[in-house]
């Protein structure tokens, strides 16, 4: 598929001018990280096209049948940066907001919005940007894990957020997010974090999609902000102790600047 994919980008790249944007529909049991890698990690697609959003449409009637039977329906919802609850319709209130609930808690850092028909503004779905690092965003805070608490759901798909007040040493928590995705990477689906390191003023940001990491320098702290770390990973099988004591590991020995 991914193959396939990179011709046809290819092809239309050649037609630069003729199109605004290309948008991909996959299957309804398509894993999305192979074309989010695509975007990503191959040098010609990665220089003419820019990978704006992923969108995840849940069916609100079908959705915790899906999620009993198929990983691929909790998956797809980690993967989106928005989640169109459909059928808002045909569901009743508290199982609307119990099917809510649940995407909050794989992934409070996508956008929800509900729907009838699909009957979204263009203008929610275009020109998102949300795969840009130098916007990198948390969700609502008021709707986050507390620090180092995690949600499991079936399938053993959990989220895991973690806060880190200390100051870290960017060379270690490079290597430390490096060695983690290197080994573990295939089991995380999605990961970022804003983070405060020693010896500067600006946020280190990352985001990754299994084993491929992106880093950027961001904006810098502003006087009288709380320079805390945090840090989303999302996957299957994640150990808690690892990710905590692997951070705690890149603090570092001197104080903020």
């Amino acid at each position: 598929m991914r193959g396939d994919l990179i011709r046809v980008l290819g092809g239309l790249a050649r037609r630069r001018g003729a199109f605004d944007g290309v948008l991909l529909e996959t299957t309804g049991l398509a894993d999305p990280a192979a074309i989010i890698q695509t975007f990503a990690m191959d040098e010609d697609t990665r220089d003419a096209f820019v990978l704006d959003s992923v969108t995840t449409v849940v069916d609100a009637v079908h959705f915790p049948r899906h999620v009993a039977e198929n990983k691929q329906a909790l998956e797809q919802a980690v993967y989106a940066d928005l989640v169109i609850l459909n059928k808002a319709d045909l569901v009743d209130a508290p199982a609307m907001a119990a099917i809510e609930a649940t995407v909050r808690r794989l992934n409070d850092t996508a956008e929800i919005v509900r729907a009838t028909r699909c009957d979204v503004p263009v203008a929610k779905l275009l020109n998102r940007k949300a795969f840009d690092i130098g916007r990198l965003l948390f969700g609502n805070p008021a709707l986050a894990d507390a620090p180092g608490h995690a949600h499991e759901h079936d399938h053993g798909i959990a989220s895991l957020s973690l806060t880190v007040d200390a100051p870290l040493d960017p060379e270690k928590l490079g290597d430390f997010l490096a060695t983690l995705l290197r080994e573990h990477g295939q089991d995380i689906y999605r990961c970022k974090g804003i983070m405060a390191v020693a010896g500067t003023a600006q946020r280190f940001i990352f985001q990754g999609v299994h084993m491929y990491l992106e880093t950027a320098w961001g904006a810098p702290f502003k006087d009288g902000e709380a320079r805390e770390s945090r840090a989303v990973f999302i996957g299957r099988g994640l150990d808690r102790n690892i990710l905590e004591k692997g951070l705690a590991a890149c603090t570092a020995k001197g104080g903020h600047p």
